[in-house]
């Protein structure tokens, strides 16, 4: 029997009885194969070449070896071969999954990598590439200075494909290594692709090439890229041009007295919490950020937001006399999406170290929400900035891997996205070794469900002096003022005097209501709601009211359903008099409506269904109606009963089909 046989069967060993001796802590086959590598630590560090020789040598298949452990495995055997300094050779033809699970090796063992190897990685893709940026903070911090700058200048040189020069670029400018002269860059930067255009202006700046500033201008002045002439607006007033445009960005004053906090809302739009694709997480850090900046302690609150470039400046918006949301030039077509952030970590953090300082905010802490290329950017952006971190940790990456075990096989689109899980346990790996500390959310079992994906909180000595504080995650609201009570009274009985068609009966006040608030999306499943309290006969005893969140300026009530959503319309049209479409057209009308339907002037029992299955999306709007007396329908989920299993008024939804509002009341 070799060597790797008998080190899987160790670890599967302990996983075997970790599963079957620790239940309350592990939750799963992944959480235990986590601690089982713990563990089996020392068997790496006893003979790492060995181990590394033999994964590679024999077909981890016969061993009956699924995807996801060997992608593991790799990983842990490359994490201590780098530790233990021994040379490090690739064979040739690797496949992208055992090129990540290299790289996150090496990223994880904190160790110099040569560098002519990781840029050899480079133009596999944007998960490679963060990775590669990883490495070469440690490649650069203990290597050799100026052999790193010639193979850098080296491997520019002969570099063709923009995506790779990118790459490049960057990896010089965050390490303020010279890799190009102020010539060779003025050459370049006219005919540039626009990443690379990007690239070079933060080179130039990082650089303080103010020679550049007459070329810079008439760039400006001529170039026909919207997104190229922000940036080269920005790029000249960073280097001090006299002639730049006026920033418009410009701080708020705030008191010389508490701490200065920022946090990241770096998808969906803050500033109309609630409307389009922002969801619930924009209207929970929107009115944290207003409700942190009301305590003394705290002098100011800033938001960090993305969104899409225009030829205006980006403005820092006021939320509240002491929150602001400050908008990043990352020079977006679009709405950023967790691809964007992948692309353009590097991006993302130079435009965090510029912006903050630029509009004289000197941050005291930066809080950190997800395990995603954003929160890595910030982190990184923070320790330039001389900020603490702090960290809101949950198992959200690691839980959602126990359905990939006993999977042979995989096609190129499932092995992307299991690599893109992984990628993000690293980084919430990396997070709770680099913050200074982390903030947990509450469950019946305290934090024992973070020991279960997280062994190093408890046994790793530079981690468990770090504090980790259990906060429950809601916000108190300031006391109601009389005027706006009036107002949702008023919103309140517009749902019976409402247009014909989207308004309840009047004869009907005395049935009770059954409650579903959400933007329109499938995942909401509006229409299946609609239908299955149609056909379920449930419209004769229980009215059936709809808020939805929409843009700014929305459709008509009636164009809105016919057209993106005819079956919702039919349901509405055969029940009319019990279903109410609300469609409050602004986002403050919205909350008022929700704080008029949730403060307990509608007739009891009141039933509110919720169809997400993410904390973030439960947590507010079910503790809100359920400590007003509402039962709290919702979906099956470990995330859910993460949150909410210790209420007595909520009951769990088990669809048998991926219909569960429909089979669940036609049923009943």
């Amino acid at each position: 029997m070799d060597r790797t046989t008998t080190y899987l069967q160790y670890v599967a060993g302990l996983q075997l009885h970790l599963l079957q001796h620790d239940d309350d802590h592990i939750k799963d086959t992944y959480a235990a194969l986590r601690h089982a590598l713990w563990h089996a630590a020392e068997i790496a560090r006893h003979d790492p070449e060995s181990i590394l020789h033999d994964l590679f040598s024999v077909d981890l298949a016969n061993l009956h070896t699924d995807a996801l452990t060997a992608f593991v495995l790799h990983e842990f055997a490359w994490t201590h071969l780098a530790r233990a300094a021994s040379a490090i050779h690739t064979r040739p033809n690797l496949k992208l999954w055992e090129r990540a699970a290299m790289l996150l090796g090496i990223c994880r063992s904190g160790a110099a990598a040569p560098p002519e190897m990781l840029l050899n990685q480079i133009g596999y893709g944007p998960h490679i590439h963060a990775m590669v940026h990883d490495a070469f903070r440690a490649t650069v911090r203990l290597g050799d200075r100026a052999a790193i700058e010639a193979v850098l200048r080296q491997r520019l040189c002969i570099a063709e494909r923009p995506t790779v020069q990118r790459v490049l670029i960057d990896l010089a400018t965050e390490h303020a290594i010279d890799v190009l002269a102020l010539d060779e860059v003025a050459e370049w930067l006219p005919q540039a692709d626009r990443d690379v255009a990007l690239a070079l202006l933060r080179y130039c700046t990082v650089h303080q090439m103010t020679d550049l500033i007459p070329l810079l201008r008439g760039l400006l002045a001529r170039h026909s890229d919207p997104l190229i002439c922000l940036a080269l607006a920005d790029t000249l007033r960073l280097l001090g041009d006299p002639a730049a445009p006026v920033p418009a960005r410009v701080a708020p004053a705030g008191s010389a007295d508490g701490l200065v906090i920022v946090q990241c809302m770096l998808q969906g739009q803050i500033a109309r919490p609630g409307n389009g694709n922002s969801g619930g997480l924009s209207v929970f850090l929107n009115t944290l950020g207003t409700a942190l900046a009301t305590l003394p302690e705290i002098a100011h609150v800033y938001t960090l937001v993305l969104q899409p470039a225009t030829d205006e400046p980006l403005l820092p918006i006021a939320a509240d006399a002491k929150h602001t949301l400050v908008p990043l030039p990352l020079y977006l077509e679009h709405e950023p999406m967790p691809a964007d952030l992948l692309a353009n970590e590097y991006a993302l953090q130079y435009a965090i170290e510029q912006t903050l300082p630029a509009l004289g905010i000197q941050p005291d802490l930066f809080h950190l929400r997800f395990s995603d290329s954003g929160s890595k950017a910030a982190l990184a952006a923070a320790r330039t900035l001389g900020s603490r971190v702090v960290f809101t940790l949950t198992p959200d990456p690691h839980r959602q891997l126990a359905p990939w075990f006993n999977r042979t096989t995989l096609n190129d689109s499932e092995r992307a996205e299991l690599i893109d899980k992984l990628y993000k346990v690293y980084i919430a790996d990396t997070l709770v070794a680099s913050v200074d500390g982390s903030i947990a959310m509450p469950t019946r079992a305290g934090t024992a469900y973070l020991g279960a994906y997280f062994p190093q909180l408890t046994a790793d000595p530079r981690i468990q002096h770090k504090p980790l504080r259990v906060i429950a995650e809601g916000i108190a609201l300031d006391v109601q003022h009389p005027a706006a009570a009036a107002t949702e009274r008023h919103l309140v009985e517009q749902l019976y005097t409402a247009a014909p068609g989207y308004c309840l009966d009047p004869a009907l006040r005395d049935q009770p209501i059954v409650l579903s608030v959400g933007r329109l999306n499938p995942v909401k499943q509006q229409p299946l709601l609609v239908e299955a309290w149609a056909s379920s006969g449930l419209w004769q005893h229980y009215q059936l009211v709809l808020v939805e969140a929409i843009s700014a300026i929305p459709p008509t009530p009636s164009s809105r359903c016919s057209t993106r959503s005819p079956q919702l319309w039919h349901g509405i049209r055969r029940c009319r008099g019990g279903c109410a479409c609300k469609v409050p057209s602004v986002t403050p009308k919205r909350a008022c409506s929700n704080r008029a339907l949730c403060a307990g002037c509608l007739p009891p029992p009141r039933i509110y269904m919720c169809a997400a299955a993410s904390k973030k999306s439960l947590a507010l709007p079910c503790s809100k109606r359920w400590r007003r007396g509402w039962w709290c329908l919702v979906r099956s989920g470990a995330a859910c009963r993460a949150i909410l299993c210790r209420e007595r008024m909520v009951f769990w939804l088990i669809p048998a089909v991926p219909r569960p509002w429909r089979t669940i009341w036609c049923s009943a």
